[in-house]
This record gives C-alpha cells, structure tokens and sequence, in this order.
C-alpha cells in the first residue's frame, strides 16, 4: 500500500522527467532539420556547378557528349520546348493579322476610339431609358391603368369608371410623361411608349455587350501578344535554363553517381565526389531525424499513459493505491533518462562526424581504390568517434553486414560495431504495465462502491485499491 499523494507526487515527476527528455530529443531533431536544409542546398549548389561545366546547349555535338558521358537524353525536351516555341510563333502571327488588335488605337483608345465613344453614346441612352423604365415602374396610377388594359368591361361598369373620375386619371398620368418632342394623346399611345422604352433598353444592352466583349478581347490579345513577344525573344535562354534543370534533376536522382564519377577527372570529378558525400550524408541525417523522432513519439506513449492514470488516482475518494507504483513512476523515468541520454550523445556524435565532416577530397582520393567505401565510415574514423552499433543500425541499411575489415583507412586499432547498450529503457516495465493496467481495470469494476469516481475506458494505469 502506498499513500495516493506519494504516488501522484512520482506521477508527476514522471511526466516532468519524461517532458525534459522529450525537450533534450526535439532540440536534436531541430538541429537535424537545419542541418538537413543545409545539406540539401550543397547538393543542388553541387549539382548546378557540375551542369554549368557541361556548357549545355542544344547543339547536336553538345547533346550527344552529354548522353555518352551521364545517359541523360536531353533530345525530347529540345523536341517539346521547340514544339511550343513555335506555337507562340503560330499564336503571334494570328494575333497580327486580327483587325481590332491592327486598329487598336482607332478603335479602343479611352479618348477618340470610335467603340468607346458609341460605349459612351450607349451608356447615356441607357441612363435615360432606365430612368423612364424605373418611372413607369413605381408609378402606381400608371400600374393600375396598364394592368386594366385588357379587361373588358360592360357599359354600366364603364359609366360607373367614368362617374369615378377614370377619364380625369388618364388625362393626368398621359400629361404626366408628355413632352414637347413625345406628345401622347391617348392611353394607347401611352402604353406604346412603354413597351418602347423596354426593347429600346434590350437593344442597347445588347449593343453594349457585343462592344464591350470587343475591348475585352482586344485588351486580352495585346496581353497575349506581349507574353507571347517576351517568351518568344527569351526562348534560345529559357531553353538553356529548362536544360540545365533537367540534367540537375537527372543527376540528382542518379543511383550511379560512382560510375558517372568514372568518367570525369578534375573539377568535375571532384564535384561528383562531393554529390556522393553530401547525398549520403543527407541519407543518415534524415535516418537520425527520423530515429529520433520515433523515439520522442514512444516517451509521449509513456508520458500520456501515466498521465491518465495520475488524473484518475486524482479523481478516486481513496487514500491508499494498492502495490508499489515506483517501478513506473521512479524506475521508469530513471532508465528511459540512461537511453535518451545516450541518445543525445549517438547523434551529436552522427552530426559532428558526418555533418561536419567535409574533407571530399580525401574522400575522393579514397574512393579512387575503395569505390564501396561508406562517407560516413570514413567521416567517423577521421575522427575516431564511435556510435553504438544498436545506433547504426537504425542509420544505415543492412549495417549488421558491414565489414569494416576491408577498408584500411590507419586505424586498425579501434573497432567499428562498438555498443552502448541502448536498449536498458523501461520497455519491460511497460510490459509489466500493461498486464497491471488491464488487471487494474477489471478490478475497477468489481469495486465500483470503494471508487465510484473512476472512469471507464483506455486508461493507461489504475487504483488497485
């Protein structure tokens, strides 16, 4: 039995212990990451070096050195690119021969262009006529006439319209839209002018949605023909650039880079070497990163279990928790503290002896005899740093069969596979926790009195009260 205040108390410092250890973790993943950025800089700035050498151009001579010395064939992209520069050309010349683009000016310009002064001319009838149209509309009396018109009535209810005052609403609502140029003299008339205004107005819009369809197509073809004018000039530069991106790319998804290596020498040679080293070196910062990852996400697991089960001790109305809770609450944190440590100290070890390490020639000079040697081993052995093999192994595919034996770099007096024993964390007692919290669950409900504030669920530890 133990008091549930001192197993609550272990609980929390178990999750305090275990949120450094995440923080120690996460602080070398981010340095990873940066690192990982960095990296994949080199590689392109690598890359853009050694194309630039290979003075690309779509000259037959130049392509065919390319595709002997790399297997890059660069032939179909020349074919496409060229394919639709001439479609710019074949867009261009139909841009020219339009009539509104070759009369531009005469017809479009804001000030005298003859289509925009009929817009003009359209707009201001249209603003007339609307208004009328919006008159008719809300003019209640008119309404009441023009909905009347067709209704045929007898004598005894037109003597009745005519004693009521109808000649009288006539005559105002006919004086009320007669002018000097549109005298109305009679109600016929009237509704003649108002079916008027309306195909009047339909005319118009229309008119004004063909014109302004033609400034819109106009102001798009001049668009058109610069962009087309501007890719058309620069095509002979951005087929260049579009070749030089393709045999970056090409380059950068070799898996034969040490046969390609081969037919270089000088400057070039050494740019390849470089590419080698620097893509395995991205090859394990990203295993690191991902390791220590994984490894952050398994002490979250641990941390959220004895998260749960504190917050439901927390809750209970006993005093006591059944068994010694020490095994995952002291121990636990304790041992994971030994692994996160060790940890922490294989990838700053990874990180200082690979990523910093930048002697390519070197490398190069060995690769020269040793063509399978690993950047990574020999990074380590120039500075003599060892990571634990149960490290490695996560790092580097199939690094159970590596045979350090075959490579004679001058330090023979130090063994590759050396381990630290990672592997002394709490992944048993977890184990044990698992049997406990299943055991433990079960028992919450046979003794539901004893703890009617437990909850059911996934819960990662319980009372055994």
């Amino acid at each position: 039995m133990v008091s549930k205040y001192t197993a609550i108390q272990q609980g929390r410092s178990a999750i305090e212990a275990y949120h450094s250890q995440i923080g120690e973790l996460r602080t070398e993943e981010n340095k990873i990451d940066k690192g990982i950025t960095v990296l994949e800089n080199q590689i392109q700035k690598a890359i853009n070096d050694l194309v630039v050498g290979f003075n690309v151009s779509d000259s037959v001579e130049v392509i065919v050195n390319i595709n002997n010395l790399i297997g890059c064939n660069l032939r179909p992209l020349i074919y496409n690119l060229t394919q639709i520069n001439s479609e710019r050309i074949t867009k261009l010349n139909t841009i020219s021969n339009d009539s509104d683009f070759i009369n531009s000016y005469n017809l479009f310009d804001p000030t005298t262009g003859s289509v925009k002064l009929e817009i003009n001319d359209i707009n201001q009838q249209l603003s007339v006529l609307t208004a009328l149209q919006k008159q008719f509309q809300n003019d209640s009396e008119f309404q009441q006439l023009y909905k009347a018109r067709n209704q045929e009535v007898g004598k005894l209810t037109q003597l009745f319209r005519n004693l009521s005052g109808e000649k009288a609403l006539i005559a105002k609502v006919i004086a009320r839209y007669t002018t000097s140029i549109n005298e109305l003299s009679d109600l016929s008339a009237l509704f003649a002018m108002f079916f008027q205004v309306n195909e009047d107005i339909n005319m118009y819009q229309g008119n004004l949605n063909a014109l302004s369809s033609r400034v819109y197509n106009n102001t798009k073809l001049k668009k058109d023909y610069q962009e087309l004018e501007v890719a058309i000039a620069g095509f002979e530069v951005n087929l260049i650039t579009s070749l030089e991106a393709e045999l970056s790319s090409f380059i950068l998804r070799s898996e034969s880079l040490l046969e390609l290596r081969n037919n270089f020498t000088g400057i070039p040679k050494t740019l390849v070497t470089t590419i080698i080293a620097l893509k395995q070196k991205l090859a394990v910062a990203l295993k690191t990163q991902s390791t220590l990852n994984a490894e952050i996400r398994s002490i979250e697991t641990v941390k959220t279990k004895i998260n749960n089960v504190v917050g439901k001790w927390n809750r209970s109305k006993n005093s006591t928790i059944n068994g010694d809770k020490s095994k995952w609450l002291v121990k636990g944190p304790a041992n994971r503290a030994k692994r996160t440590k060790r940890y922490v100290s294989s990838s700053r070890t990874v990180y200082s002896s690979t990523y910093l390490y930048n002697d390519y020639d070197n490398y190069g000079t060995f690769l020269d005899t040793n063509p399978s040697l690993p950047f990574w081993y020999m990074a380590m052995e120039s500075n003599n740093d060892r990571v634990p093999a149960s490290f490695m192994q996560d790092l580097v595919p199939d690094y159970d069969q590596f045979d350090a034996s075959q490579f004679d770099l001058g330090n023979d007096d130090v063994e590759v596979q050396e381990d630290l024993d990672l592997d002394i964390d709490t992944s048993e007692a977890m184990d044990d926790l698992a049997d406990d919290i299943d055991s433990d669950d079960d028992n919450d409900s046979d003794d539901s009195d004893n703890d009617s504030s437990y909850e059911s669920g996934d819960e990662s530890m319980s009372d055994d009260s």
